[in-house]
């Protein structure tokens, strides 16, 4: 972003010291020990409310950081996918995001996660921390198999004055490319874990056929 790049020097290195999670914060639980946290998904979730969690974005200490605060969800995942992406392209391997005042994620944007993880681990020496997720998020994530590609870490969140706000897709995306960002999403979480594909083949096959009836 070109906003961000230009304010990469006048800004003041994050005023806190980041201090790795314990060791258990990454060690899988089984189903009775963090409860039942996986909403139901059979419901597609473009049927829900589609408001978006409020991103933004800053290079600190040649770290790419994201604020993600509210419900992040199918809205806001495509946008926060774009620009995580373009980071990569541009060179970045460092990344974190403060997930302190994200209340909850879908499963679109948990699997929109995943497709980050996935990618950077084809980066060499590249990482991406979560700086203060809620436990809810954190099961959400352990449960499904996504927390393994990240490294939990707590500390100070970041002053939202460093950051940039990311506007909203301009223009719009279209329904069909939400459908088939939805599904994407989905198909790679039922990838990484055998046992969501029980949750989630509904929903694929949901996506999959609104995809095709809108091309026809």
């Amino acid at each position: 972003m070109s906003s961000t790049d230009n304010h990469k020097d006048k800004r003041q290195p994050p005023p806190f010291a980041l201090a790795p999670a314990p060791a258990t914060l990454h060690v899988g639980r089984s189903s009775a020990q963090r409860g039942d946290v996986t909403r139901n998904f059979t419901e597609p979730e473009t049927k829900m409310s589609p408001t978006p969690a409020s991103l933004s974005v800053a290079i600190l200490n040649d770290t790419v950081c994201f604020r993600i605060e509210g419900r992040a969800n199918f809205s806001s995942s495509m946008g926060f996918k774009d620009l995580v992406f373009d980071m990569i392209e541009k060179g970045h391997h460092t990344y974190l995001a403060d997930l302190s005042n994200c209340l909850n994620m879908d499963s679109t944007f948990l699997g929109v996660m995943a497709k980050v993880g996935l990618r950077l681990q084809e980066e060499k020496s590249a990482s991406f921390k979560l700086l203060n997720p809620s436990e809810r998020v954190e099961d959400l994530m352990d449960n499904l198999g996504v927390l393994d590609l990240f490294q939990v870490i707590q500390g100070d969140e970041l002053e939202k004055e460093c950051m940039d706000a990311v506007p909203s897709g301009d223009p719009a995306p279209s329904k069909t490319d939400i459908s088939k960002n939805c599904l994407e999403a989905h198909e790679i979480l039922m990838a990484i874990h055998p046992d969501n594909v029980a949750k989630f083949k509904d929903v694929a096959k949901f996506f999959a056929e609104d995809i095709k009836k809108m091309e026809d």
